[in-house]
């Protein structure tokens, strides 16, 4: 094996890495990293668990993709209508983008910029990590506020965290719209160069 081979992309390190660690910053007390007769090393034992917490965050939150495009209708029905425009557009240039569910769409045009021009690319997977930390932050603050909410927390505590997570949620759902509008409209200028 490689080095490369253990490199963590701008996806994984955002969206699996990050909320993995805030939910264990969150839920696991500090002394259970620190633990004198473990061979592993602390920040190794909280790096691996932090990153198997975020893939099970981001299985779990995958669902909630579904609910970004009629939240966007109400929040941003202007970026909304832009997707749907140029993912029209981006279909009837490429073929294969007729095939599949809106996701498949996405994916679709995501792959063919992977393929034609992989700095377009780049950027749409940035802002893939973008709205999958954000994804995912909103379930580390559902299960953050769950808890506190078990265990009695103050008002003001509560207030706070159910604050953050509707401005995670509007960032969320911004951020996933913009990842699709500009993989379709990249897909869009790409295949009009090629005309």
């Amino acid at each position: 094996m490689k080095p490369a081979d253990f490199f963590l992309g701008v996806v994984n390190f955002l969206g699996v890495l990050v909320p993995g660690a805030v939910l264990l910053i969150l839920r696991v007390p500090l002394k259970a990293w620190t633990l004198d007769a473990s061979p592993i090393p602390p920040w190794l034992l909280f790096g691996g668990v932090s990153y198997l917490a975020g893939q099970l965050l981001l299985a779990a939150t995958e669902r909630v993709n579904d609910t970004a495009e009629p939240l966007a209708c109400l929040i941003s029905p202007e970026l909304r209508r832009d997707v749907d425009t140029f993912r029209d557009q981006a279909s009837g240039q490429v073929e294969l983008m007729k095939i599949g569910s809106r996701q498949a769409k996405f994916h679709t045009a995501l792959s063919y910029l992977r393929t034609q021009k992989t700095e377009a690319a780049a950027e749409v997977d940035h802002h893939m990590a973008d709205y999958k930390l954000l994804r995912n932050l909103l379930a580390v603050l559902l299960i953050d506020l769950t808890a506190r909410v078990t265990l009695g927390s103050p008002i003001l505590v509560l207030l706070l965290e159910a604050g953050a997570f509707m401005v995670c949620l509007l960032a969320f759902v911004r951020m996933f719209c913009w990842a699709e509008l500009l993989a379709f409209q990249y897909v869009c200028l790409l295949t009009d160069k090629k005309g």
